[in-house]
């Protein structure tokens, strides 16, 4: 998949239509992507970023480039 391909995680975004979580060294997704396609994969969502978050905090995740994918992995 050429949206989450990735060299280094530096190339890769999270996106999320909507917010379950946010705060404390964690972040609300829905996917992971190539930045580049970032705005592609809003338009095929039909949705735009998430502006506000609720003041909860999301499990510690970071986002990583593995075998050439954007992933998110949890921290524990």
């Amino acid at each position: 998949d050429k949206m989450k391909y990735c060299i280094s995680y530096n190339d890769c975004v999270a996106v999320n239509c909507k917010c379950s979580c946010s705060g404390c060294g964690g972040f609300s997704y829905d996917d992971v992507v190539n930045k580049k396609y970032a705005e592609v994969w809003y338009y095929q969502q039909k949705c735009i970023p998430a502006q506000t978050c609720p003041e909860v905090c999301c499990p510690p995740r970071t986002i990583a480039c593995e075998d050439n994918i954007c992933i998110v992995k949890e921290i524990s």
